[in-house]
């Protein structure tokens, strides 16, 4: 936590005053956070706020007093008809200066964590609305995941700066996915906090025998 002062020194004398409590009633007063670019190439999130009771400006530096997480939200998770097995997601981040590659969407399971921005695209809108879709036809080819159930989240790429969890989308319908060979299934669960995806392979036998069993339904009746 770091005190704004200003000091001012006039023939030998100095005079040391907090900023902050005498500001112009335009000025937005409200805790935002922003995203300062380090010269070691990392970021820190910073965000000015005016204390209380004094109202002075106070800069808090690494989410001492401030968390990121009030200022995101994900929701609005659908399947692309353009790529199949391709999930896009809207997202909120009220966080300054934020870009593309500072966003990260990440599956966990069973205790293990995989970021998946090597199959990720990222829109930055207006208003700090962002687009985020991710490839998981892509990530199932590649190995990156595989059966199991998977938890969703998206984190900024800032040391300690949490993960916002993917919102539950009861209208999230199973999604079939194809790609060089490969069948499997994406399927939302139920009763989970968070937007959890049951992904398994359909072995190419065991859809063949399916698909019998529905042609010879059809004929019975």
């Amino acid at each position: 936590m770091w005190d704004v002062f200003l000091r001012v020194r006039s023939q030998d004398i100095v005079k040391e005053a907090r900023l902050g409590n005498r500001r112009s009633p335009d000025i937005d007063s409200r805790p935002r956070p922003h995203l300062v670019r380090l010269a070691d190439a990392g970021a820190e999130v910073v965000t000015p706020y005016f204390t209380k009771p004094y109202d002075n400006l106070t800069l808090d530096v690494g989410r001492r007093k401030h968390s990121v997480r009030p200022h995101c939200t994900v929701s609005g998770a659908t399947w692309t008809e353009s790529a199949p097995g391709t999930l896009a997601l809207e997202a909120r981040i009220d966080v300054q200066g934020i870009a593309a590659e500072d966003l990260v969407v990440r599956a966990h399971r069973d205790g293990r964590t995989v970021e998946l921005d090597a199959f990720q695209t990222v829109t930055m809108g207006a208003g700090g609305r962002v687009g985020l879709r991710v490839d998981l036809a892509r990530a199932l080819a590649a190995g990156t995941l595989h059966r199991g159930d998977w938890r969703l989240s998206v984190a900024l790429r800032v040391p300690g700066a949490g993960e916002v969890p993917v919102a539950c989308d009861r209208a999230l319908p199973a999604a079939r996915i194809r790609r060089r060979g490969l069948s499997a299934y994406a399927r939302p669960l139920d009763g989970e906090n968070c937007l959890t995806l049951r992904v398994g392979i359909v072995h190419p036998v065991a859809g063949v025998r399916r698909r019998l069993r529905r042609v010879l339904r059809r004929r019975r009746a």
